[in-house]
């Protein structure tokens, strides 16, 4: 997912890359844009040039300082695109300003993270998921942990989370197993109190299973 502007350098847009797979880095790289001033014709649908200019960007490549000690495997933007969160095999969550290229925050978890995504709707809320079968919700703006929900049952023992998704109440879990895990969000005063296990769906068609590597939910 590219920014919109919402704070990336030059008002361009900008994209971040995770090198570590295959690779084992342990770094961020921030790859953004920048209006170059440079101007070309449209060509039309018919062949006749269209005179309006084009505007042409320029790839601006930053290297954030390294904070993660192992490989980074997951990152994704906060909603307004001021902030870029991920999560390595280090167990380490941070949060970096777009604009400045700084890490404004960093949590400190005890098992390798394998997924991020921030909630579309909240934007002080991210989820993580971790090798030990365990969603996390974080308050970005504290640091804290929220709530969690455990996939571990009779046929999830040892399955690691490798993919969140969420909506207004429900949250989705993917496994490394190839199944997709439903949790209904109980909300009090505002808040999320606590998340109630619903059923859980097989995604993957091989009976050996397959790791389920997104979620993506798309309303209708």
């Amino acid at each position: 997912r590219s920014s919109d502007g919402g704070g990336g350098g030059g008002g361009g847009d900008g994209a971040a890359i995770d090198g570590s797979r295959g690779a084992g880095s342990s770094s961020v790289v921030c790859v953004g844009s920048s209006g170059s001033g440079g101007s070309a014709t449209r060509q039309s649908s018919v062949g006749a040039e269209d005179e309006r200019p084009v505007r042409r960007y320029e790839p601006i490549v930053t290297k954030l300082p390294k904070v993660h000690a192992r490989a980074v495997v997951g990152l994704d933007w906060s909603i307004d695109n001021s902030q870029l969160a991920s999560v390595g095999d280090d167990g380490a969550l941070c949060f970096w300003s777009v604009s400045s290229g700084a890490c404004i925050r960093s949590i400190a978890t005890r098992t390798p993270l394998r997924c991020v995504r921030c909630h579309k709707l909240n934007p002080n809320m991210v989820m993580v998921g971790n090798a030990a079968g365990t969603m996390e919700v974080y308050n970005s703006s504290v640091g804290a942990r929220v709530q969690h929900a455990s996939i571990a049952g009779t046929f999830e023992r040892g399955a690691a989370v490798t993919a969140v998704e969420a909506s207004n109440h429900h949250v989705f879990i993917g496994d490394h197993n190839g199944n997709v895990h439903l949790f209904r969000c109980a909300m009090h005063g505002g808040h999320l109190d606590r998340l109630v296990r619903g059923p859980r769906l097989r995604a993957a068609h091989s009976a050996r299973g397959a790791a389920v590597v997104r979620l993506q939910l798309v309303p209708f």
